[in-house]
């Protein structure tokens, strides 16, 4: 049974205008292809799902129109910002050796045992503090950084099969990813620069009221369609 979306906007989305319409039209989906079959939305760098952010800063780097999400109920995130927990990663490692750190999971846990939620998150974040460290480190990517990277692709998987419906970092550059577009729902634009008039555009530390206030007063008519589309639809749902 789907849940009902929740009324209040959590997250946002950036992408070019031509992809929120089709968001408007189709909903949020997992892979979208252009008309060379070429991949537009998949696979980041937290893995395939569509990506949000609490940002919306971030989400304006990603194309010139922001696009309000609603999370349905229920719908559960893990923000993997900050620290392991190195206790815990310490102890899987006297458990299961270091094997645990490189080896996919099913190779080293025995069949009678699954990770626990908060093992595979400690291994996640611990995964995502060497991408951090071999970055800071090189100023680029590495094989090391790309095989840690592969490995938090990989972790994404484990979490979906404890019911968990996304994960990410909720204020950081790369945001949130959310497995299945299912759980998203598009409700409003929050800002288009699409076909907008000529006029100065906020600074790339404008709040959500700030950005939402300047739409308003400056949206295309193009902008205001969608915009008009999105909110009515949100209207009438239950």
């Amino acid at each position: 049974m789907t849940s009902a979306p929740s009324r209040r906007p959590v997250v946002f989305h950036g992408t070019p205008f031509e992809g929120a319409w089709e968001i408007a039209e189709r909903g949020f989906l997992e892979r979208r292809l252009n008309c060379d079959g070429e991949v537009l939305a998949g696979d980041g760098n937290l893995g395939l799902g569509i990506y949000v952010t609490m940002d919306p800063a971030i989400a304006r780097s990603y194309g010139d129109t922001v696009l309000e999400v609603a999370l349905l109920r229920g719908t559960r995130l893990i923000d993997v910002t900050g620290p392991p927990d190195t206790k815990l990663v310490k102890t899987l490692v006297r458990e299961f050796g270091s094997d645990i750190l490189s080896e996919r999971i099913h190779k080293v846990v025995p069949h009678n045992k699954q990770l626990t939620l908060a093992e595979a998150v400690a291994i996640l974040k611990w995964h995502r503090q060497q991408v951090e460290r071999e970055y800071d480190k090189n100023k680029g990517v590495t094989e090391r950084l790309a095989f840690h990277a592969r490995y938090i692709h990989y972790l994404g998987a484990v979490l979906r099969r404890h019911g968990i419906h996304g994960f990410g970092l909720s204020r950081d550059g790369v945001g949130m990813v959310v497995f299945a577009g299912d759980r998203l729902r598009a409700i409003g634009v929050l800002h288009s620069t699409y076909k907008m008039r000529s006029v100065s555009i906020p600074s790339m530390t404008a709040t959500s009221d700030e950005l939402r206030a300047h739409f308003e007063r400056h949206a295309s008519s193009d902008g205001r369609k969608l915009d008009d589309f999105l909110r009515s639809r949100h209207q009438r749902e239950p």
